[in-house]
């Protein structure tokens, strides 16, 4: 097989070196453009003549040293075969077309010749003048012909100075647009950068405002702890001395009423369940009353209704619960001993006991309606109603 394929490839390429002499041939006998392109045709057809060459030498090679071809070596033997008759082909469509050309080169070298022939008939039929009207006729319209030739060059020149001014403003607007697009990106960083700059200013200045707001409502609670402070402290020392002198006055009254007290009566039973009930006469009791307890009285009412201190405002306490207040006036109540006169009566036991001055209490009530809180045992004392 294989020397049967170096017959084969020794034959095709001895039909290209046929070829290539017909071409040579044909490429005296061809025109100049034709003759270029059948130039590089040979050229092709000659490199891959040498090719073809090469690999019949290295096949030649391996025949003579008595080695196997491998498949891959095959498989290039089998790739030869159809370049080599691809080539085959290709060089027969290549030999009809140069016929097909030289068959028109032949035929209209003869139609030229043939109407040459005819042209220099008719000629020669002409007379003198008919000549020189003929030679002038076309004289004059070669001389036309190149007129508008002159005119066709200079509206060329014309557009093409046109197109080049064309290209210089292009060139001139992209530039121009190249600066805008610049100045367009610079605006805006610059924009972007003052917006930041203000935003910033903005966030600063709000930062500032809410400290200061926060400052001043600091200092403002710190203001009103402090008076409320003071405030409480004075209550505290008021407090204080009004239980005081409640326990005093108190005590006061007290001595000449365990004076007027008399043993309750003994025929009851202490397991019979009875309350001892103790009844005194109104005439009595103010009969037996004495002076100083009325004047502490009035002493103790002209301390409750004695003016507040210049801090104190109602506007101060906004948060003031009037059960501070009460719980206050309940232990000042309780703290104050409970000013009652046990009295016999003159038969059995007549009744519940009355406290000392009901005439004095009541008139006390009728008139706390105008100068303000009475202190006694069911009564508070309200500071908030007779503020300063």
């Amino acid at each position: 097989a294989l020397s049967e394929d170096l017959v084969t490839l020794s034959g095709r390429i001895e039909s290209l070196e046929r070829e290539l002499s017909e071409r040579n041939g044909l490429l005296r006998s061809s025109s100049a453009q034709d003759s270029q392109q059948i130039r590089q045709e040979i050229n092709n057809l000659r490199q891959e003549k040498d090719t073809l060459l090469k690999q019949r030498v290295e096949l030649d090679d391996k025949l003579r040293q008595g080695s196997l071809l491998s498949p891959e070596e095959e498989r290039s033997v089998f790739q030869l075969d159809e370049a080599i008759e691809a080539l085959d082909a290709a060089i027969e469509y290549k030999n009809e077309a140069i016929t097909q050309r030289q068959r028109q080169l032949r035929a209209s070298a003869s139609m030229l010749s043939q109407w040459e022939m005819n042209l220099m008939a008719k000629l020669s039929y002409l007379s003198a003048s008919e000549t020189r009207a003929l030679l002038c006729k076309y004289f004059d319209k070669v001389v036309s012909l190149r007129e508008e030739e002159r005119k066709l060059q200079l509206a060329l020149a014309d557009l093409e100075m046109r197109g080049e001014e064309q290209l210089q403003l292009v060139q001139w607007l992209e530039n121009a647009l190249d600066r805008t697009q610049l100045d367009t990106d610079r605006r805006l960083t610059q924009q972007q950068k003052e917006h930041e700059r203000s935003v910033q200013l903005l966030l600063q200045q709000c930062r500032e405002q809410m400290d200061e707001g926060l400052a001043g409502r600091q200092r403002q609670y710190e203001g009103w702890i402090h008076n409320l402070s003071k405030e409480l402290n004075h209550y505290k020392a008021a407090n204080l001395e009004l239980s005081n002198r409640f326990r005093e006055l108190c005590g006061n009254a007290s001595q000449p009423m365990e004076q007027g007290k008399v043993p309750v009566f003994e025929g009851r039973t202490a397991g019979s369940g009875s309350v001892e009930r103790l009844s005194r006469g109104p005439d009595d009791s103010r009969r037996g009353e004495p002076e100083r307890p009325t004047r502490s009285r009035e002493e103790i009412r002209e301390l409750v209704n004695a003016p507040l201190p210049a801090t104190w405002r109602r506007s101060s306490l906004p948060t003031e619960e009037p059960c501070g207040m009460e719980g206050l006036q309940q232990r000042v109540a309780v703290e104050t001993p409970v000013n009652r006169v046990v009295q016999t009566g003159t038969g059995p036991w007549s009744g519940m006991t009355s406290l000392p001055f009901a005439k004095s209490r009541r008139e006390s009530r009728r008139s706390s309606l105008n100068t303000g809180p009475l202190i006694s045992n069911n009564s508070r004392i309200d500071v908030r109603k007779n503020p300063v």
